[in-house]
């Protein structure tokens, strides 16, 4: 890298990374959420805003093309792989061994209706959504439908933690039931990758794709503790320098495999998150290693550059925004509120998980703009799908606020939550 492309991407990161802690600091007293904060930053530095007003100096700051832009990406790419790794990390399915009615009814519904809608949504009216991949519609609406049937688990926890209910009943039905939706999520996601291809991918068929997604999940989630202490055996390294090589190597290893039998790396990096979760120590080595870097450079590189990719102005259709929104809020909330209904939760219990678990946040943003660089969505939807993603997580914790009112939060295990609350990606 020569003199003046190492300087043109380095302004790039400097940039990326500045505007944020400025807007920051601006709306400090609206207590937005990084997450919102970065990607109204991305919006503001690229095309929709600074490529609006000064197109000139736009495209020699973030030209479409050449080693800088490529470098850029491709640290992005990494802090993709290191957030996903980290919200798998923080998915503990140990929780889930107490799984009880309200949790499974909770679950199935939470994903199964507003999958339903989704796909019907597309399949009833597939000249509303006009995608450019017209042939590809039975894909477009099962990726829809399950973009709006996932649950957005870091993001939730912080609303239950910032509410004091992580701990309470209500705040244990609402996090094992996303986490098993997340789960099933990825999934159907790696399965709809897998099968649809994209540009140059190579498709496969349903069932190849269900096998492959599978062998994924299996050969991944295999890493147990005994596996690792015998490869920290058998290396013989320094305890400080293992900490951050082999879970490195694991991330990137799984990424690797995952990405070559087609399934994306993000499933990989996920998974790898997961398998390490379960495992106490490394657990809590991978967040010593890794959660200040990813969550205070890696994600605001990642999230910021959402926005260098796409004119949201352009891009911006109103009836589509406000049509996805509706069907998303209508499918989650309705289908978690009967689930938890039939798990024999009360009328007003059941609406506050449900309007826990109606929160999509980072994780749909990830989902949605794999699929925007896999060409099975356009800009369009892309746009729809990220202002819905944001919007239902705002509209989770008003909502719940809102039902709780002023001094009905149990106040169990204040310590424990905060403590957690430093560990998790991007809850806040």
């Amino acid at each position: 890298m020569d003199g003046p492309t190492l300087t043109l991407f380095l302004v790039q990161i400097g940039l990326v990374l500045a505007i944020p802690l400025c807007m920051a600091k601006l709306f400090e007293k609206l207590a937005l959420s990084p997450l919102v904060v970065e990607l109204l930053c991305g919006v503001l530095l690229g095309p929709s805003v600074f490529g609006m007003f000064a197109p000139n100096l736009f495209a020699r700051v973030f030209p479409a093309l050449g080693r800088a832009t490529q470098a850029r990406e491709a640290v992005t790419e990494l802090g993709l792989l290191l957030f996903v790794f980290m919200a798998g990390l923080d998915l503990q399915p140990k929780r889930l061994r107490s799984l009880g009615p309200p949790i499974f009814w909770t679950s199935f519904l939470g994903i199964l209706a507003p999958l339903v809608l989704g796909v019907g949504s597309v399949l009833l009216w597939p000249q509303f959504w006009r995608n450019k991949a017209q042939s590809n519609v039975p894909m477009l609406a099962l990726f829809v439908g399950t973009i709006l049937s996932i649950s957005a688990l870091p993001v939730i926890a912080r609303i239950l933690m910032d509410l004091r209910l992580m701990k309470t009943e209500l705040g244990v039905i609402v996090m094992s039931a996303a986490m098993l939706d997340d789960l099933a999520g990825w999934g159907l996601f790696a399965v709809i990758l897998s099968n649809f291809g994209g540009e140059g991918h190579s498709g496969r068929n349903w069932w190849a794709s269900l096998v492959t997604v599978l062998l994924v999940f299996g050969l991944i989630l295999s890493l147990s503790n005994n596996r690792i202490q015998r490869a920290v055996g058998w290396l013989n390294l320094p305890k400080d320098t293992l900490q951050l090589k082999l879970t490195f190597l694991v991330l990137i290893t799984a990424a690797i495999f995952s990405e070559v039998v087609g399934t994306h790396a993000t499933l990989g990096a996920f998974l790898a998150g997961v398998a390490l979760g379960r495992i106490p120590d490394a657990r809590q080595l991978a967040h010593k290693s890794f959660y200040q870097t990813t969550t205070g450079i890696f994600a605001t590189l990642y999230f910021v550059s959402i926005g260098l990719k796409t004119n949201f102005v352009a891009n911006f259709d109103l009836l589509l925004v406000a049509f996805v929104l509706l069907i998303a809020c209508a499918g989650k909330i309705s289908g978690v509120f009967l689930g938890a209904r039939l798990g024999g939760k009360k009328p007003h219990e059941a609406l506050i998980v449900a309007l826990g678990m109606n929160a999509r946040g980072a994780v749909g943003i990830v989902l949605t703009t794999v699929a925007l660089e896999y060409g099975l969505i356009d800009q369009r939807i892309f746009v729809a799908l990220i202002i819905m993603a944001l919007a239902t997580s705002v509209l989770s914790a008003v909502g719940i606020k809102h039902l709780l009112g002023s001094g009905q939060v149990q106040h169990n295990a204040e310590e424990e939550s905060e403590k957690e609350s430093k560990v998790l990606p991007y809850a806040h």
